[in-house]
């Protein structure tokens, strides 16, 4: 999902400023209305697979210990993803009748409640796949807190000091992309600010930029494979 449009195409950045002053005000001017259903679609479908890959694996699970894939209440077997350890502790019997108790050992390892990540990645990939199942995720249009600043200066000037203040991450028209405060507007013949604009998933008053988002939390899944293949492979095969 690429940025929205270029600076000029999606939108453009409207300059308001105090000279004297030296106090620079950047603003959001949207060109055209961003398609976030379409990118809430994709972004759902995305989220979608990353979960079945999961679940995939949590069978893949369950068929090394029952090879028929019929122990009891198979059609409810996934991965297991709990918050609180008292529910997963709750489901361990189950879990441990579906894939053994190593593995049920491992998995609980991995829960969100055994750590301090947060968000912790299975739980964020879980927590907005079932919302997305009941409403739209709706992205946003993001400020990143990056952006590119020049500064003009008359001849034989200094460097002027500044410091540039972001405006709010959810970006609608008009909204304040950021400040630019100078210490010797005297100097200063011209300025330029360019943010970057991207689509963003707003959850607690957190911005997660969509592309680098999910391109992690499918590293992370990658890696919960990886670590269960390497732990199974230095083990026998489970009994049926």
């Amino acid at each position: 999902m690429e940025p929205f449009g270029r600076e000029g195409d999606g939108y453009s950045v409207v300059e308001e400023h105090d000279s004297d002053a030296g106090v620079y005000v950047f603003r959001m001017n949207l060109l055209r209305e961003p398609p976030l259903i379409q990118w809430s679609l994709v972004i759902g479908d995305c989220l979608h697979n990353i979960r079945s890959a999961l679940d995939h694996l949590f069978w893949a699970l369950v068929l090394l210990k029952h090879p028929t894939g019929s122990p009891q209440g198979a059609t409810h077997a996934m991965f297991p993803i709990y918050r609180d350890v008292n529910t997963f502790k709750g489901k361990k019997y189950q879990i441990e009748e579906w894939v053994g108790q190593d593995i049920t050992a491992m998995l609980e390892r991995m829960q969100p409640f055994a750590s301090k990540l947060d968000p912790h990645p299975l739980l964020f990939i879980h927590e907005n796949n079932i919302e997305d199942k009941h409403k739209l995720l709706i992205p946003v249009l993001g400020a990143v807190r990056s952006a590119q600043t020049l500064i003009k200066t008359k001849p034989g000037s200094s460097p002027p000091e500044f410091k540039v203040t972001q405006g709010p991450n959810a970006l609608v028209n008009g909204a304040e992309l950021g400040r630019l405060i100078v210490k010797s507007p005297e100097s200063v013949v011209d300025v330029y600010y360019s943010p970057s604009v991207r689509v963003c998933l707003e959850r607690k008053a957190v911005m997660f930029e969509v592309v680098p988002t999910l391109g992690k939390l499918i590293k992370d899944v990658e890696k919960t494979t990886d670590f269960l293949a390497d732990s199974l492979a230095t083990q026998p095969r489970l009994p049926s």
